[in-house]
């Protein structure tokens, strides 16, 4: 059994910070990073603690988030993938540990961790599948996993319209990514196990009243949420304008805008319109 570790960073500073990350040598298990530079910038050199055989390091001139970590994807040939990003600390307990639960469960597609952070959140400390998951519960990106020829079978990939650098919607990405896997039969299941820590803010947290993050929001709901969009959004909008001390006719606007990007832009099933 093998895992590919996908780490997705951005910049000349975003190669720095995945040389200061911890990323313990195990049989069977690669580390795939992906290099977005962005455009203008000249790319700089690799940090000698980079140039190890289990590391991979793909650079490309492209821009947004959700376009790279498909091109880390791309990159894949494990049986399993993590997502990741570039300023995490692993254990080689914990990584070891997926193997034991890829192992006892052969039916699940989507697995979904928990990791250490700053926010605070609804994490549960028992196992439930992830298409009916308990009030309050989301996961972060790079708390996912996932057999990849299921990913690959089923053609589900990251919708390029939604996370950081996006032409709108600024967060929201690896909710419409578990829409579109679920929306295709795919199976998941949450296990509680800790596996790793993100000792800086999240999107979510130092980009709160980002207009695009906030559309993003109103946009993942409507397409989540098909039927009960609407009141949805007017609770969401009330709670996040109370927590966030900002004004809930604007968080209102903004998500309702993100709506209408939504129904303009994004299929049923998460992907984008042709």
């Amino acid at each position: 059994m093998t895992l590919d570790i996908l780490i997705a960073t951005y910049g000349n500073q975003g190669i720095i910070r995945v040389s200061q990350m911890t990323l313990p040598p195990i049989p069977g298990v690669r580390y795939i990073v992906s290099w977005q530079i962005p455009r203008g910038e000249v790319p700089g050199q690799i940090p000698d603690s980079l140039k190890r055989k289990d590391i991979d390091i793909y650079s490309h001139f492209s821009t947004g988030v959700s376009r790279n970590r498909n091109f880390a994807l791309s990159k894949a040939t494990a049986d399993y993938c993590l997502i990741s990003d570039d300023d995490l600390i692993y254990t080689e307990e914990s990584i070891r540990h997926l193997f034991d639960i890829f192992k006892d469960n052969p039916s699940v597609d989507i697995f979904a961790f928990k990791a250490e952070c700053q926010m605070e959140r609804n994490m549960p400390s028992y196992s439930f599948d992830l298409r009916h998951p308990p009030r309050f519960y989301w996961p972060l990106e790079f708390e996912i996993a996932f057999n990849l020829e299921s990913i690959r079978r089923h053609k589900v990939r990251f919708n390029e319209l939604f996370g950081r650098n996006a032409p709108i919607l600024q967060s929201g990405e690896i909710a419409v990514f578990l829409h579109q896997a679920f929306k295709r039969n795919m199976t998941g299941r949450y296990f509680p196990l800790s596996l790793c820590s993100h000792p800086n803010p999240t999107t979510m947290e130092h980009m709160a009243l980002n207009e695009g993050v906030i559309m993003a929001h109103g946009a993942s709901i409507a397409l989540i949420h098909p039927v009960t969009w609407f009141p949805r959004i007017i609770v969401n909008a009330y709670r996040r304008s109370r927590h966030l001390d900002t004004s809930f006719p604007q968080m209102l606007k903004l998500m309702l805008k993100g709506c209408i990007y939504r129904y303009r832009h994004i299929s049923s099933d998460g992907s984008e319109r042709r």
